[in-house]
């Protein structure tokens, strides 16, 4: 397929109308990419490669994805309209940012997706459908804020080296899963993992934190061994399921 080079330095930044099509775009050093300002929905299904990179979606149409990054590291940020993850499409290692409203959506996404991170504004939106979304680091520990409802079946899992914030009433109704010593769940909004269908500690040391909430939070169940951490401070921690299994601290 077809290359866009975009080349070194500041002089490599460049706005485009729309982003189609199954080619290349290569990335150097500083350069970034911005598309959809002219509000069309598109779909591409090539490779970011090269160095860092840095995509800005605008507008209000849809980006529908089933590319990969290869470059393996850069951040997307979501200004507006939809970005769709379908097939085996994939931007893990990136980090991206949901903003203005826009709709990150991978419900159509073959399996769950991994991120490095995931930022998002209120009124933004993640659709997982009856999939699994997962942020985590390799490199450096990390903590985003995620002020956007996420709703759907599938479930939200927390990884290595990484702290997430929730401060919406979210809907989701599949797992809440902290996979590493390193993982933790701050909780903000009373009812942010109260439809998921259970907490489960994996590793100890992973941390569920509800001492920020403004209230006391509910889960439906609660699940973890020795070394698993729930921090409650002032807050009641309320499980709706009798069938829980804990025995950390």
């Amino acid at each position: 397929g077809a290359t866009l080079d975009l080349g070194t330095g500041f002089s490599s930044r460049q706005t485009v109308a729309s982003l189609a099509g199954a080619g290349t775009v290569n990335f150097g050093s500083a350069s970034q990419l911005t598309f959809g300002g002219d509000n069309t929905s598109t779909s591409f299904s090539g490779d970011f490669s090269g160095g860092n990179a840095a995509l800005f979606k605008q507008g209000t149409g849809t980006f529908t994805f089933n590319g990969t990054a290869s470059s393996g590291r850069g951040s997307f940020s979501l200004d507006g309209g939809t970005l769709a993850m379908t097939g085996f499409g994939s931007l893990a290692g990136l980090n991206i940012g949901v903003r203005n409203g826009a709709v990150l959506d991978i419900s159509a996404r073959v399996g769950g997706v991994s991120f490095a991170s995931l930022t998002f504004d209120p009124g933004s939106a993640v659709h997982l459908g009856s999939r699994t979304l997962t942020v985590e680091r390799f490199d450096f520990t990390f903590s985003s804020h995620a002020h956007g409802v996420i709703d759907g079946t599938g479930g939200l899992t927390v990884g290595q080296n990484f702290t997430l914030n929730l401060y919406a009433d979210n809907t989701f109704t599949g797992p809440t899963t902290l996979t590493t010593a390193a993982s933790a769940i701050n909780v903000r909004a009373a009812n942010a993992i109260s439809a998921s269908s259970g907490v489960n500690l994996a590793a100890s040391g992973a941390t569920l934190n509800i001492g920020a909430a403004p209230a006391d939070v509910s889960i439906r169940a609660l699940r973890g061994f020795a070394g698993r951490i729930v921090t409650v401070f002032n807050n009641n921690l309320v499980i709706t399921n009798a069938a829980s299994d804990f025995a950390g601290i």
